[in-house]
């Protein structure tokens, strides 16, 4: 495949802005009017397409192209729901239609990732298009619930653990670049309980905010040296803080929001091992008392560079561009923690969006990377039974 025609770039994009049209916001979501859009689009190309009912309103949708076997090798993956799109004012554009400007394309979701998703399906329909059979079937799927507690990706991790050979591409926004590193992530709620007094008589109660801050002073030393080629090193930052009622009262309670970011090098589970053994000795040795409330837990996620999964899509993406992959990390965590919960397969984050687009106002996405997008994932799927043989 040299390139798309003007024909499939016409046709590309007008299901990107059928997609985009369809609002996600997360929250509600509402993802089953998109899982319902994309199985009708699918099926009337002549691929198998299934809604994934959780509820009513929120679906993920599977998209297939049958193989010789029923065996499943690639899985492809990208989520259907957007954040909000905030102060509408801070648009130039309205962010709930897409609109072109200069090659690119505005609207929510566009990068993060839409973009993306469409880039996958597309590919797929100009496969079976040629009455192309894969050696193995394909597997796309739309999750729902990406941007808040991954429900949907839940859904389906038992279901891909089960292909015990598959490989995982999800499209999240990397610029078509090759990302091969994610941090995790664990969110924590920390509250400290002191005792309330006249700020005059200051000895007379325990200061719950400067026992918070202590705490989460020695947090952070919890944190491993070291540093990721791609992601640099391990952070945690403080980015919510209650406490207090006025100057001159002790304040009795306080709490706070941490958002931790570790490099696959650093192993989540020791480290909030590590936590409870910290709250443990904290409480023992001050008078103000901590609790630890984990919000969220994502484990990072890394392949090798020369795994079968990378080597499969470089080769692709060389052939679509005719020049070399460049490699890449993400900061931000996808579904790829949770999809893989169950068993680590191997995977890989490739998409056309950029992540600086995503969750700001005047998302956007370039038209010309959407359809280089396109051409890789057609690559890949069409030769990479062939590749796969001489790797």
């Amino acid at each position: 495949m040299k390139g798309l025609t003007e024909k499939e770039k016409l046709e590309s994009k007008q299901f990107l802005y059928e997609v985009l049209k369809i609002p996600t916001v997360n929250p509600p979501g509402k993802e089953a009017v998109l899982a319902k859009y994309l199985a009708r689009y699918g099926a009337e190309y002549g691929l198998m397409s299934d809604v994934l009912l959780e509820t009513s309103e929120r679906a993920n949708v599977r998209i297939s192209l049958p193989g010789r076997k029923k065996e499943v090798r690639l899985i492809l993956n990208g989520h259907l729901d957007t954040v909000p799109v905030g102060d509408v004012s801070k648009w130039n554009t309205n962010p709930y239609v897409p609109e072109e400007i200069d090659g690119r394309v505005y609207c929510r979701g566009a990068s993060d990732m839409k973009g993306g998703l469409c880039a996958m399906i597309y590919a797929m329909q100009l496969l079976k298009a040629e009455n192309f059979i894969p050696e193995e079937t394909i597997h796309f799927y739309g999750t729902f619930d990406e941007e808040s507690d991954g429900l949907g990706a839940s859904q389906i991790a038992e279901e891909i653990a089960a292909e015990k050979d598959a490989v995982l591409y999800i499209s999240e926004p990397t610029g078509n670049t090759i990302s091969i590193a994610s941090k995790g992530a664990i969110w924590l709620e920390v509250r400290s309980a002191g005792k309330t007094a006249h700020g005059a008589y200051s000895d007379e109660g325990i200061n719950a905010i400067e026992s918070l801050i202590d705490f989460v002073t020695e947090l952070k030393k919890l944190l491993p040296p070291g540093k990721n080629l791609f992601l640099g090193e391990n952070t945690c930052q403080l980015t919510t803080m209650k406490g207090g009622i006025k100057t001159n009262v002790i304040p009795d309670s306080a709490e706070a929001n941490l958002d931790i970011r570790l490099i696959p090098e650093t192993d989540s589970v020791q480290f909030l091992r590590d936590l409870e053994k910290l709250q443990e000795k904290f409480n023992s040795i001050h008078k103000g008392k901590i609790t630890v409330k984990i919000l969220n837990h994502r484990e990072s996620v890394s392949v090798d560079k020369v795994d079968d999964a990378v080597l499969l899509l470089q080769k692709a993406h060389e052939n679509a561009f005719g020049e070399e992959a460049l490699f890449s990390g993400t900061n931000f965590f996808s579904d790829a923690s949770i999809i893989r919960k169950n068993r680590k397969i191997p995977t890989v984050l490739y998409g056309p969006g950029e992540m600086r687009e995503a969750h700001i106002p005047n998302e956007s996405l370039e038209l010309e990377k959407y359809y280089q997008a396109i051409r890789t994932y057609y690559e890949l799927m069409k030769n990479y039974k062939r590749w796969e043989e001489n790797i």
